[in-house]
Parts: C-alpha cells; structure tokens; sequence
C-alpha cells in the first residue's frame, strides 16, 4: 500500500533502549519478512538519549543499549506499521530523552518547496495543536530547542538559505539540502509509549502533509508563491536570485 498520492517513501528514526539479544532477533525476523531489508534499515546511537535498563539486576543489564538510534524507510505504509509492532514487541523503549523524526520523500521534489513558505509551517502547527494541544509530552516538543516552529518567514529562509541555517526546527528542511536525503523531516513528535501511538504520530503526519499540499496545489500544480527546492545549487549562491513559483495566488 503506498504511503499517500504526494509521498513516495517515509522514513523513521526512532531513538530508545532496548537489550541487544532482543535487538537481534528483531533484526532476524525482519529480514524474513521485508525483501532486501538491509536497504532501508540502519542502526546507530545517539549520545543525546539515556534509556534506563528494565531489568535491576546488573549482570541482565550489561546486554541492554540504552541509546540506539534505529532508522527505517519504506514505500509501503503497511511495512512500515508492520516494523513499527515488532520493533516494540520486542521491547523497545523510548522515554522522555527521545524524539521521533519522519523523513519525507515526495513523488516531486517541488512538493518539498511548499514548506519554504511560513503559512505551510503555521498550518502545520495548527494542526498539531488541535490534534494534541491536550497533552502536555507533544506541547512541550514546541519549546524543545531541537523542534521549535518558525513562525516568520525570516525563520523558514534561514532554515533553507544558509549553510549554516539551523536543522532544529519543527519541520526542517536541510535534510533535503546538506545531505542530499531529498527528505522533509518532521522532527517535533515526542517519545512514543507504545507502537500504536507511533503509528498514529506517522499517520498524523501523512494527512496533515497532504492536506497542506492540497491546500497549495490544484491537480498537482503548485499556485502559491514557493521557493523552487528543484534548483538547490542555485539557491545556496547568495549572489543569485531566488526563484519562486507561482501561477496565481489563491488561498
């Protein structure tokens, strides 16, 4: 099943705590069930996170990892849950040391140059607060220093103009320019207590994605003012102009 009409692949980079002996056959179980899986999957740590061991005894703990950074992408959304029940089936931890962030890649990378407009980041917001404004783990990301929203446009064009601009954003769109992901990354949801509330953080992101593209495009044509992400060598020459899109402006 594919992810959505605008999204080609979604990736997640999941940070957490789990035993390695665990971990292996995680890793086991996915290889018989996802072809090719070491294509999409890589592990990693992450000096940020400290998941605390379970287990009191000492001895039991010394196979625990208590900051593994897991990342996962895939074109089918099914997979992706699939992953996303095993992994914590087999006792993947996350708690308040960690975030989730979710790697979009477009069918058409002009879709990613929706968000170098502000009001695509405030719809966003908006969203997310009517969605989880009641609880205080997914309000509390919006004054993390790691997933603050901009909320000027100031803000948006130094995230995507500079080569220095600041990945830490609520939405950030380096990933697509530093290293050559050609992914927006989502980095605001918190820590997850259970597989079921990751995946609805990952469904939550595919509608609130498409309904801002939606709302910037008619029968896939962009009609507001964005910068064109499609030219990305060009954009970063400060000497040049930056070229925007736009057919008609409507709202």
């Amino acid at each position: 099943m594919m992810i959505s009409k605008y999204i080609k692949s979604l990736g997640l980079e999941l940070e957490g705590g789990i035993y390695a002996s665990d971990l292996y056959v995680f890793e086991r179980k996915m290889r018989n069930k996802i072809a090719d899986f070491e294509h999409y999957y890589k592990v990693g740590s992450d000096g940020s996170v400290d998941v605390e061991c379970p287990d009191g005894d000492d001895q039991v703990c010394d196979d625990w990892i208590s900051n593994i950074e897991i990342r996962f992408w895939h074109y089918n959304v099914n997979v992706l849950m699939d992953f996303v029940r095993e992994l914590w089936y087999r006792g993947f931890v996350q708690n308040d040391t960690c975030g989730n962030h979710m790697h979009i890649r477009f069918i058409n990378l002009i879709y990613a140059s929706i968000f170098t407009d502000v009001k695509a980041h405030l719809m966003y917001l908006d969203e997310y607060k009517k969605r989880f404004g009641n609880n205080t783990k997914y309000m509390d990301r919006l004054e993390n220093n790691y997933s603050r929203a901009c909320l000027n446009q100031e803000c948006v064009d130094d995230n995507v103009l500079k080569s220095l601009g600041s990945r830490y954003r609520m939405i950030n769109l380096r990933s697509i320019i530093d290293k050559g992901y050609k992914t927006l990354e989502v980095r605001v949801m918190p820590y997850a207590e259970s597989a079921e509330e990751l995946i609805d953080m990952m469904m939550f992101n595919i509608r609130t994605i498409d309904m801002i593209i939606e709302r910037y495009t008619i029968n896939g044509n962009i009609v507001l003012k964005v910068l064109d992400l499609r030219d990305i060598k060009r954009l970063m020459n400060h000497n040049g102009k930056k070229k925007k899109i736009m057919i008609k402006e409507v709202y």
